[in-house]
């Protein structure tokens, strides 16, 4: 009979998965540990080693055993899903979608790979409205809008996945489209807070504040948790010339989020709108550190700034805004 120094690696890899099946991750960890002691470039224990301790939140071993795995085994498409999920879980967000894109490329279609790129492409504040704005400042808006497609195309009756279109196609001008993808989705799901809240984005983009903020308040009674519905209905009160009630539920998102790049803006134009010049040029001048790219900020930032007499700030903020503006248009006519 082997020792179990003998043992082969693939042997304590089956035993791990077995394990992890009773519930047993202490000792399905030990398991796939064993494996690597005597194989330390077996794909199998690094793949699911490395899901066991990011599902654990053991994000740092997980994305090195990771990151192995795919140099390991780099046509791999699980062990690309698998490195981005946890490098997301990480807030590592380029790499993590760059990881799912690999993923993607070598097994095309993958619902659960499409969901979480489609997701990570939408959110900051709640999962990657950060990227979507990278890509829509690289010209590349329609990515994001095409990958959540291909997300709805294998599961067209998913709220979240139409609430998130909407407001990629709201973001990209494409108001009408907008309207015509959340309107019959929320007639057959009136009781989800994300298309509510979807919808009233379109109302929002229609200039139609008083309607907007109605959806906004109901999206928050069914799910109080939705951070982006807070900042949608104070920036509705300040469309509806309610500044003054928008400056503070813009302030309370912020208590818990300063890094909130919607709610610092809108604080910002509400307290502008207010005459309270000192107060948008600071909250400006936080939406900047939030998005340092972005030339409209510094333009909105030297108006502030110009309105409190701070002449050289302001000069200061209108260059940079206007090299930003020459950058990207550089950027866009280069082959």
């Amino acid at each position: 009979m082997p020792s179990a120094k003998s043992t082969p690696a693939t042997l304590f890899v089956t035993r791990g998965i077995v394990l992890e099946g009773q519930q047993k991750t202490a000792q399905a960890q030990e398991a796939y540990r064993a494996a690597l002691s005597r194989a330390p470039q077996n794909p199998d224990a690094l793949l699911n080693l490395g899901v066991l301790l990011a599902n654990q939140g053991v994000k740092e071993e997980a994305i090195k055993l990771l990151r192995q795995g795919v140099s390991v085994s780099p046509n791999d498409p699980e062990m690309f899903a698998a490195l981005g999920n946890s490098l997301l879980k990480a807030g590592m967000w380029d790499d993590g979608v760059a990881a799912l894109r690999k993923s993607d490329a070598l097994q095309p279609d993958a619902p659960s790979v499409l969901f979480n790129l489609s997701s990570a492409l939408q959110h900051q504040g709640q999962l990657a409205e950060a990227l979507v704005k990278a890509l829509e400042s690289q010209g590349k808006p329609a990515d994001a809008i095409f990958l959540t497609q291909k997300v709805l195309s294998t599961r067209p009756d998913y709220p979240e996945g139409i609430a998130l279109l909407t407001s990629l196609l709201i973001e990209t001008g494409k108001t009408a489209e907008a309207m015509n993808t959340v309107r019959p989705a929320l007639a057959s799901h009136p009781t989800s807070a994300e298309l509510l809240n979807a919808y009233g984005l379109v109302l929002l983009a229609q200039e139609k504040s008083s309607d907007a903020a109605t959806q906004f308040q109901q999206a928050l009674v069914l799910n109080p948790a939705i951070e982006d519905a807070k900042v949608n209905h104070a920036n509705a009160l300040n469309q509806g010339s309610k500044s003054s009630d928008a400056v503070p539920e813009f302030r309370t998102v912020l208590l818990t989020n300063p890094r909130n790049l919607k709610a610092q803006a809108g604080l910002a134009k509400a307290s502008f709108d207010l005459h309270q010049y000192a107060d948008a040029a600071a909250a400006f001048k936080r939406a900047v550190d939030l998005a340092p790219d972005d030339p409209n900020l510094y333009t909105n930032m030297g108006i502030a700034l110009d309105k409190l007499g701070r002449v050289d700030e302001a000069k200061r903020a209108y260059a940079e805004a206007q090299r930003l503006r020459s950058s990207k248009k550089i950027a866009k006519t280069e082959p």
